[in-house]
């Protein structure tokens, strides 16, 4: 080859490496003076903290591929996590539409007051009283029904002439609730039995407290409730053995109170005899206050047997229930019951309860 041609392409090719070098330095001036303008405006970080969120590095000068690396990869930091629901079991299903058909049955008077709500518990208490002095019979129906009702049973499951011919025992292994895995009312979470528990505890305290004047000790209406309430919180269902030992549990409350009642009157009884026997001990006042003084200590006796049969035929064989919440509710009310009556209840015989529940295994 030639020296002359070979001097001209030497000079053409450094000619040319020269241009590029120039037009690759002022393509990097322009890209390091947009780079200062916009880290001047922000943009910069914004967009680099945008891409490194995104999980990639960024480039100062990169702002388009910044912008389609963050819109290849979003990302929304408050955006709430979906929870899946659990798929509705089909036994699921099925217990909804037995308590719907459960809610739409006619049930007696006591148990849709008690679920409405709306009318006072003393007054549902004293209308049912009424209804006792009229008829026995028809009215402890009704109130035995709304125990067996509250269990799960259907309404009106229990007549008036069963009650008079058949032994207890024998018409509650007839009963039989709805379902067994139904949530019966004082359990249920449904809206319209949201009251019901606490409506059903406090009706039993109420029904001792209107009767307590007279009713209470006529020996059936305490008599008949106590022994249903004992026998049903033997039954091999939960349901009736929950709902039987929240009625009895209430009832003992309410009989403690009617207790102390009569301890109270006992007390100022007994004070007005001896103020009136320094007067004269053969007064006609005096011998109206002994009587009185007699008629409430017979009172007394009497609630503290009906106080011992529920105690002993509820509490001694639920207390250590199978299931965790029959067992808190009569811990639960023995503490309530020792509180309102501690020279009945502050005693070895009961206090050994709270120690063996304490050491259950």
């Amino acid at each position: 080859m030639p020296a002359e041609f070979t001097r001209k392409s030497s000079r053409l090719q450094s000619s040319q490496q020269s241009v590029s070098y120039a037009d690759l330095s002022e393509s990097a001036g322009s890209e390091e003076e947009d780079y200062n303008s916009k880290k001047r405006r922000g943009s910069v970080g914004r967009n680099t903290k945008m891409v490194h969120r995104a999980g990639h590095s960024a480039s100062p000068g990169g702002d388009v591929d910044d912008e389609e690396d963050f819109k290849s990869h979003p990302h929304v930091p408050n955006k709430k996590r979906r929870v899946s629901k659990k798929p509705r079991s089909p036994n699921q299903d099925e217990t909804d539409e037995v308590i719907k058909a459960q809610t739409s049955t006619n049930h007696g008077d006591l148990f849709l007051a008690l679920q409405d709500g709306r009318q006072a518990l003393s007054a549902v208490a004293h209308d049912w009283l009424d209804q006792y002095e009229q008829g026995k019979h028809q009215a402890l129906s009704d109130v035995v029904n709304l125990l067996l009702e509250a269990c799960g049973c259907a309404p009106e499951a229990l007549k008036a002439e069963d009650m008079a011919q058949m032994e207890v025992t024998d018409l509650i292994q007839e009963m039989v609730p709805v379902a067994e895995s139904v949530d019966y009312p004082i359990i249920s979470k449904m809206k319209s039995f949201k009251k019901f528990k606490s409506n059903f505890e406090e009706f039993w305290i109420k029904l001792v407290d209107v009767a307590k004047n007279g009713p209470l000790y006529d020996g059936e209406l305490i008599n008949t409730i106590i022994t249903w309430t004992t026998s049903v919180s033997s039954s091999t269902f939960r349901a009736f053995r929950h709902t039987s030992c929240v009625a009895g549990l209430a009832l003992t409350k309410a009989l403690i109170g009617v207790t102390l009642e009569e301890l109270g009157r006992v007390d100022t009884v007994e004070k007005q005899i001896v103020a009136e026997q320094k007067k004269s001990k053969t007064s006609a006042k005096t011998k109206q206050l002994q009587k009185q003084l007699a008629a409430s200590q017979e009172h007394i006796k009497d609630i503290e047997e009906h106080i011992k049969a529920l105690f002993t035929g509820i509490f001694v064989h639920r207390y250590r229930d199978t299931f965790p919440e029959i067992r808190a509710a009569c811990v639960t009310a023995l503490g309530e019951w020792i509180i309102l009556y501690p020279d009945w209840f502050f005693q070895d015989q009961f206090l050994k309860y709270i120690g063996w529940t304490l050491y259950d295994k």
